[in-house]
């Protein structure tokens, strides 16, 4: 936790206040503090939570001096302006879902949080990282910005990695991403085509028409279309 130490005279209009209470207090919070005016000097402390939001802030001070009979006598405000910062604690990396097929997309952000879990517009490294550990794109882009990554049909099955970082910090999420068995046709000069659109080698049954007449095939590990 951070400390703010507030050092200081107390004036009457005519002489020093010799005796008397100040009270702290950070506006817009329930941070406050109670110290005691001596020989027309005061110090007061205030300590700030670890997650306080970054912001601009007035500190109120106001010194008083206060009767036997408990009533205030005399008092006097001042507002002292404070600027807290965002410092950067961690990185954090959203998904819409960790699994996903082909032919389809991926919404993610990626945020730098600051102290009160808030982002922090900074610019970020971003991997998307293949199954076999091949790095597949790379790109700087801006933390909490929406993005989206688009999977095609022959993009490799597994567990995808997207990795981040900046100012120090790292994060990584696994994707998943399924399988497709998915074949493509073509006819030219009696002569039929068959390709393996999807992401895996294809082993299985089709069923063509030529003329009218049905005909079932058998394929065995067909090889993915590079």
């Amino acid at each position: 936790n951070e400390e703010i130490i507030l050092e200081g005279a107390v004036k009457k209009s005519n002489s020093l206040l010799e005796d008397g209470f100040v009270e702290v207090r950070l506006e817009g919070t329930n941070i406050t503090n109670f110290g005691t005016v001596k020989d027309g000097g005061f110090s007061a402390r205030l300590r700030l939570p670890e997650n306080i939001r970054a912001n601009h802030y007035q500190i109120f001070v106001r010194a008083y001096e206060r009767a036997s009979s408990g009533e205030i006598t005399n008092e006097g405000i001042s507002y002292e302006p404070i600027n807290v910062r965002q410092v950067p604690k961690s990185l954090d990396i959203a998904l819409d879902s960790q699994a996903v097929s082909p032919n389809s997309e991926l919404s993610y952000s990626i945020r730098v949080l600051d102290q009160a879990g808030e982002n922090i517009n900074s610019d970020v490294s971003f991997k998307l990282i293949l199954p076999d550990g091949k790095i597949k794109s790379q790109e700087i882009i801006k933390s909490g910005e929406a993005r989206k990554i688009f999977f095609a049909k022959n993009d490799s099955p597994g567990n995808w990695k997207i990795a981040a970082s900046t100012a120090g910090f790292t994060a990584t999420r696994k994707i998943e991403v399924g399988e497709l068995m998915e074949l493509s046709f073509k006819l030219e000069n009696s002569f039929l085509e068959v390709t393996n659109i999807g992401n895996v080698p294809y082993t299985g049954f089709f069923e063509i028409t030529i003329g009218g007449k049905n005909e079932i095939k058998e394929l065995k590990n067909l090889e993915v279309e590079a």
